[in-house]
């Protein structure tokens, strides 16, 4: 049933999207036609044979049968552009009858109305007040910049250099604004109000010029309750707990973070959790079960992440190892606990991205990753081994990355989201902000299409298909609305490139056609261009084949 209405979901998502943004596409012709006084008898959304429709202002409105794109038909030109012989028209109305510049204004339209629609949907969704993550801090890392400052988990961060924020987002954006210099916060804890400087060698840039929170160290989502186990002799193990269980209830009080976890655990010494567990491939709740302090037992020398239970933030526990991969080949097992690298503790996965990623001096293909020499926990048993990590190819924002990998992945939903409040822009903050954000739509757009031709991205990885963007609006759906309306901008901005693009039959080809004719002074001949539109038609078939087979691929791989 739930698979059913899966399928459902996704397909309506996916109509609702794709029609939309054929309306808006074909829009963009239809209302230029008007202003230059051509005529359009036809508006359809979809192609082939009329379902339904009705007619207004001289055009038939209609929804055709197969919902793949739509069109606009101009009176005196087929449905790609060419004069249309058997057509009776009035020379007035008729598109191929008026200047070239008019034409060729007609065929941009429809790309631009979907190159500018992202602009308009993300002032919408500004507008209306889009969920962000509130300006509380969840997760601060131990000996990290933040946490050297003073700031704490908890703290609400209410402005920077006296500006007040009120957002998670605009608090990243005003420090990422004052990278490398020190920075003034002020901050909320408790009733208090206090203010602390975070020095600018913590507030360092990406290549994307956004925040680097890895060596600030602080973070609006907090760990969550699933905790990890290594050592058979600790109340946790002999009460049952294994790593890789959420604890999700103390003595009746549901916990979701590891903070509140620890806070309720610190209450007493005897308790009765609740907890979620893995058991044969399904989740399985566990109730009642005693969880007691043991005034003997204490973690083992030098672990500072352990409590007096023996539960341990679960980061530092190994979820699924890659098969063939290098921590595969050195030994290293799924719920295996990550004790040092190189004689370095290790208290948080970013610790062990860190010590990888220093194994090269460069991320290039081609480069050496200098062994490694790690220690793990299995089952209370110390593990020394050394491994050489491996390079790996990423899809980063369509850019391809090269990065040394052990060959393991950390546990899922470790981490929960902070308190969500909704963010309203005026009208004068909206547009330039969604503005900005559509700008870097195009830039990730135009660097996908670069690598896309210079062949440093491969079609599978950038190129999607009907089912695709089905696929696609289906997730974002699920979101929500908001989530929806970006994702439609971003793929509106995607089809007006692609739009533009010099082949036949999408509207670029016929802009290349009409300028020819501009600068020869005369079109091409009617059958140079029906040759080249045939030859189009089936290039375009052929890569819609291509792209909804890999659709498919992507799909039934998960």
């Amino acid at each position: 049933m739930m698979a059913g209405w899966g399928v459902v979901t996704t397909i309506l998502a996916g109509l609702l999207m794709i029609g939309f943004l054929v309306v808006i596409h074909e829009l963009g012709h239809y209302l230029v036609a008007k202003i230059f006084g051509i005529g359009a008898p036809v508006f359809s959304i979809g192609i082939g044979p009329r379902l339904v429709g009705f007619r207004w202002k001289g055009t038939d409105w209609r929804i055709s049968a197969l919902p793949i794109g739509g069109y606009v038909q101009l009176e005196g030109a087929d449905p790609f552009g060419d004069p249309d012989g058997d057509a009776d028209v009035d020379p007035s109305t008729d598109f191929m009858k008026k200047p070239v510049w008019q034409r060729l204004l007609v065929m941009a339209a429809g790309p631009v109305a979907n190159l500018v629609l992202p602009v308009v949907l993300f002032t919408i969704v500004l507008l209306l007040g889009e969920p962000q993550p509130d300006n509380a801090v969840g997760l601060v890392l131990p000996n990290a910049a933040a946490a050297q400052a003073g700031i704490q988990p908890g703290d609400r961060i209410v402005a920077v250099e006296g500006e007040r924020i009120g957002v998670w987002l605009d608090v990243m954006d005003r420090l990422a604004d004052r990278a490398g210099t020190d920075t003034r916060l002020t901050i909320e804890r408790g009733e208090a109000v206090q203010e602390i400087v975070l020095p600018g060698s913590a507030l360092a840039l990406t290549e994307f010029d956004r925040l680097d929170s890895e060596p600030l160290g602080m973070f609006q989502s907090s760990y969550s309750s699933r905790v990890g186990v290594d050592d058979p002799t600790s109340p946790a193990w002999r009460a049952g707990l294994r790593t890789g269980d959420a604890i999700v209830e103390v003595d009746g009080t549901p916990v979701a973070t590891l903070e509140a976890l620890r806070t309720a655990l610190e209450a007493s010494d005897d308790h009765v959790v609740s907890v979620l567990t893995q058991e044969e491939g399904s989740v399985k709740r566990k109730e009642g079960i005693a969880l007691a302090a043991d005034p003997i037992w204490s973690p083992r020398a030098g672990d500072l992440l352990a409590d007096r239970y023996g539960l341990v933030p679960v980061l530092v526990f190994v979820g699924t190892v890659t098969e063939d991969g290098a921590a595969a080949k050195a030994g290293i097992q799924a719920n295996d606990r990550l004790w040092s690298i190189d004689g370095h503790a290790i208290s948080d996965w970013s610790d062990l991205v860190a010590r990888v990623g220093a194994t090269v001096t460069s991320r290039t293909s081609d480069a050496v990753p200098r062994p490694l020499d790690l220690v793990v926990y299995r089952d209370g048993e110390q593990i020394p081994t050394t491994l050489t990590p491996t390079i790996q190819r990423d899809i980063v924002i369509s850019e391809v990355r090269w990065r040394p990998v052990m060959g393991v992945m950390q546990y899922p939903d470790v981490y929960v989201d902070g308190a969500i409040v909704n963010k309203y822009y005026s009208l004068f903050e909206a547009i330039p902000r969604a503005v900005t954000e559509t700008k870097l739509v195009a830039a990730h757009t135009f660097t996908s299409l670069g690598n896309l031709l210079t062949g440093e991205l491969k079609i599978q990885e950038s190129l999607g298909g009907p089912v695709e963007m089905f696929r696609t609006a289906a997730m974002a759906a699920r979101e929500g609305m908001f989530t929806f309306a970006r994702t439609m901008g971003i793929i509106s901005f995607g089809l007006g490139v692609m739009n533009f693009l010099p082949i036949p039959v999408l509207d670029g080809g016929q802009i290349l056609f009409y300028s020819i004719e501009g600068l020869r002074g005369r079109p091409l001949s009617h059958q140079l261009r029906e040759r080249v539109q045939a030859i189009g038609v089936l290039a375009l078939v052929a890569v819609m084949l291509l792209v909804t087979v890999m659709d498919v691929n992507r799909w039934l791989a998960g």
